[in-house]
């Protein structure tokens, strides 16, 4: 009888351990917002100084790359698509199992946002009302899922505690599940979270709707559910000695002007308890710049609900990371040294600290057509205000490294506030034989070839640099020296 109840413990333990470990395996793991939860555990505990919370606005709008690289620091970023405040409070308590932040800095839109679960939180019979996307599965089996869970689904705990319940009918969709497999197993969940970025912006016909539709601003309120989870995440910045910064994302600027009596309202309130507290600073980017302009928002569906391009990513971090800098003492991480090369912002925002390899070569080749050596004067290229696309084809290598597509970065800088970097498809591979017949057939795939909207950038000077990534996903900066203004 001991030897059956000793087998039967150990298939449970057995069983129990299988299924704890394949549990994030049955969340889309392609999603940035499910690999952004995912960066919590695989950072080394202790060893993150700021910690950002809020939900997609952050998601798409701040990038930690940039705050990283500018404050010299190691941030993390999580972000639930949909989630209230109540929400942002259990994946605080969550983060605090494994860190201990100087800063936590909220984004603000749940407490901006006028749906009845960010307002009202619980509905009729108490119960938690939780983001339709089903951010609360993110998170490891735990004390503090559990919590959560429990005041979403008090009478079917254990069932949505377990991923491999909630979502076994994951298996039944192949195309997820390899897409999920892939991304988990081919990058680390924080280059899961940060590489998707959006480059593209408001159509015409979009900023026609904006015009004229209405908004009204009923329900823009921050209420007393939400000064509830307020008042706990105080309580926890007072416990575990942090800072906290609530923040906005910038929304459209015509959505802006059209319901800023709204945003006034809330954001009152909102320093009316930043007030009372010297631990707790107010940022608000939104009405700093009154809204952003068009090409700084990307192309959705005409509502009250915004998100930034890449290109708004990089104002909204900047100006983020700028207010920290400014406001805080906040020591170069010991991360941010042993990780330099690991990013292509950090070798961009702190390029004196870089030395180029001589065995990093490459040039630009042409420019809308244009080849570079035929270009006048001291090599500054134009592109007029009537110019719409920017086409670059140039080519790059590092000798040891391979030439594949993916592993190739171009990057234009007009200052530490505002540095472009072109991915995903708008850099293509281009096969230069001119150069392999010069150099050698490693040349080959040496080339590239970027179009980008000149819309996607600010008006002024730029600076074009190569970056390259290596076998060991370090990257290496080479200064092309060729430069670009944009009118």
């Amino acid at each position: 009888m001991k030897k059956l109840i000793l087998k039967l413990l150990i298939f449970v333990a057995i069983f129990a351990f299988l299924l704890l470990y394949f549990d994030s395996f049955f969340i889309d793991n392609d999603h940035s917002s499910v690999s952004s939860y995912q960066t919590l555990y695989e950072e080394d505990r202790e060893s993150v100084s700021v910690v950002f919370l809020g939900n997609s606005h952050q998601g798409k709008g701040v990038d930690a790359n940039i705050i990283n690289a500018k404050c010299k620091t190691n941030s993390l970023k999580i972000n639930g698509a949909g989630i209230s405040i109540a929400q942002i409070y259990f994946n605080l308590l969550e983060t605090l199992q494994y860190q201990s932040p100087q800063i936590v800095a909220i984004e603000t839109w749940a407490l901006i946002d006028k749906g009845v679960r960010y307002n009202k939180i619980a509905d009729s019979s108490g119960n938690l009302m939780a983001s339709p996307f089903k951010m609360e599965y993110n998170k490891r089996f735990g004390k503090v899922k559990y919590e959560e869970i429990s005041s979403i689904y008090p009478d079917n705990k254990w069932f949505h505690m377990f991923n491999a319940f909630r979502f076994h009918n994951n298996w039944q969709d192949s195309e997820m599940w390899s897409k999920s497999l892939q991304a988990k197993f081919s990058f680390s969940a924080k280059e899961r979270s940060h590489n998707k970025k959006t480059n593209w912006h408001l159509s015409s016909a979009s900023i026609k709707a904006f015009n004229e539709k209405s908004f009204n601003t009923q329900n823009l309120e921050l209420t007393k559910h939400e000064e509830e989870y307020i008042n706990k995440i105080i309580d926890l910045s007072i416990s575990h000695d942090f800072k906290i910064l609530f923040y906005t994302v910038p929304v459209y600027r015509t959505y802006y002007n059209k319901t800023k009596e709204g945003f006034d309202v809330v954001n009152k309130e909102i320093e009316r308890i930043t007030n009372a507290h010297k631990n707790i600073d107010f940022l608000d980017i939104n009405k700093k710049v009154s809204g952003f302009d068009y090409t700084c928002v990307v192309n959705e569906k005409v509502s009250s609900n915004q998100h930034a391009n890449y290109k708004g990513q990089i104002k909204t971090s900047s100006t983020l990371a700028n207010y920290l800098m400014n406001n805080y003492n906040i020591d170069e991480s010991d991360v941010f040294k042993k990780t330099f090369l690991s990013t292509p912002e950090n070798l961009l925002y702190n390029a004196n600290k870089v030395i180029e390899a001589k065995t990093f070569i490459g040039s630009i080749n042409k420019i809308n057509g244009q080849f570079y050596k035929d270009i006048e004067g001291d090599k500054v290229v134009t592109i007029a205000e009537s110019v719409q696309t920017i086409n670059l084809e140039g080519w790059m290598h590092k000798e040891g490294v391979s030439n594949l597509a993916g592993n190739k970065v171009v990057a234009l800088k007009k200052n530490t506030n505002f540095v472009y970097i072109v991915s995903g498809n708008q850099i293509k591979e281009r096969k230069d034989y001119k150069l392999v017949e010069k150099y050698g057939k490693d040349f080959k795939n040496s080339g590239y070839r970027v179009e980008l909207s000149k819309n996607l950038l600010e008006k002024g000077t730029y600076t074009v640099f190569h970056i390259i990534r290596d076998k060991e996903k370090k990257y290496h900066l080479k200064n092309t020296h060729k430069r670009i203004v944009i009118e």
